[in-house]
């Protein structure tokens, strides 16, 4: 597929629509819950499979490298870091596509999403590294941190270019551009305001039932320093390997229902700038139309 070119997904069958409009800054916020509430089982099967490899890896991670995790261990530290990444991506490439999919209101189902999102993974992958690192190179100097967040903001929306239009690497990142052009503030404002609430929330939840755990697990802890890590960060070591289980059991769950809370504003986000710049609406509009008739 040409990088000029915008698709449409392949799937014709129709649930329920949404329209597609350009939507105010509360609106986006507001449509990040009511989209993952009236879809939520299809978002819940798509996050037990990160919730699956994040705890079958936090369990590889704490029975083979555990000591040089605790140690420090810039390799072991290298090697979970860059495998949690690449679930992340897959993971998020399919909340993406499944939260487009429902936009348009065409059914779609967990397998489908993957397989779609695998199909895509490698310029994901390779749109991905080269946001980071850019990103980081930017962020290392004062004198580039200007410029780290000129782009973090740019090149926001790579990901739906990728998994919705076929673009490639390049393209993708070129296209979040061409979107974010001379919306720059109100794109940084929606995304720290997305960011800000799925943080807070997550935090939230797992902070608190940490605290709980905690009061009731109890501690042999008497320094200050102690407690708090144990509180929030605990190890095996310091409570055993079978409330160990449990408490990451919860915590990573946490984390799995909350993810799909910023994957669809960053969705509407990527259609809202289509439907301000292209009239996207008009065209998808004239598309089900067709459809339609056929």
């Amino acid at each position: 597929m040409q990088e000029n070119e915008i698709s449409v997904p392949e799937n014709h069958q129709h649930t329920e629509t949404h329209t597609l409009q350009a939507m105010s800054f509360s609106e986006i916020l507001d449509g990040m819950f009511s989209l993952y509430r009236k879809h939520f089982p299809l978002f819940f099967r798509i996050v037990i499979v990160y919730f699956i490899l994040r705890y079958t890896l936090d369990k590889i991670t704490q029975l083979f490298l555990f000591e040089s995790l605790s140690d420090g261990d810039p390799a072991a530290l290298f090697i979970t870091t860059v495998i949690t990444y690449l679930i992340a991506i897959l993971v998020s490439g399919a909340l993406s596509y499944a939260s487009a999919e429902v936009l348009f209101g065409r059914t779609i189902t967990t397998n489908a999403a993957y397989q779609h999102t695998l199909s895509k993974y490698f310029p994901l992958l390779v749109a991905f590294i080269i946001y980071v690192l850019v990103c980081t190179g930017l962020a290392i100097t004062c004198i580039g941190i200007p410029f780290f967040i000129f782009f973090l903001v740019r090149w926001s929306v790579y990901t739906l270019p990728i998994l919705i239009e076929g673009h490639s690497t390049m393209g993708a990142l070129r296209r979040s551009a061409e979107l974010v052009r001379n919306s720059w503030w109100r794109v940084c404002g929606i995304i720290l305001a997305i960011l800000i609430i799925f943080l807070m929330i997550q935090s939230i939840l797992i902070n608190s039932f940490g605290i709980v755990f905690f009061l009731l697990t109890g501690t042999n802890e008497t320094e200050m320093f102690g407690i708090i890590r144990q509180m929030f960060l605990p190890t095996p070591l310091d409570i055993g390997w079978g409330l160990y289980l449990i408490r990451s059991f919860v915590t990573i769950a946490i984390e799995a229902i909350t993810t799909p809370i910023s994957v669809i504003g960053y969705t509407l986000l990527y259609f809202d700038l289509r439907v301000r710049k292209e009239a996207y609406d008009l065209e998808m509009q004239a598309t089900q139309q067709q459809e339609q008739k056929v």
